[in-house]
């Protein structure tokens, strides 16, 4: 269904069909871009590596109930 554009200038309506194929072109890209995104996070994490920190607790303890 084409949109009928009635009192606009021949520039304008120029400027119309630009700018609904530039979203439309942007919509397309932002679905690749979903797509690689999607493929980069399962790439990144397909083959996890456990990975351990050393940590230490500290306990502080009133000096009345050290004793």
């Amino acid at each position: 269904v084409q949109l009928q554009l009635g009192g606009f200038s021949q520039d304008e309506r120029q400027q119309y069909e630009r700018n609904l194929s530039a979203l439309e072109e942007r919509a397309h890209q932002i679905d690749e871009e979903i797509t690689q995104e999607v493929k980069r996070i399962q790439e990144r994490f397909a083959d996890p590596q456990p990975r351990l920190f050393p940590v230490a607790v500290t306990y502080l303890v009133p000096e009345r109930l050290a004793r």
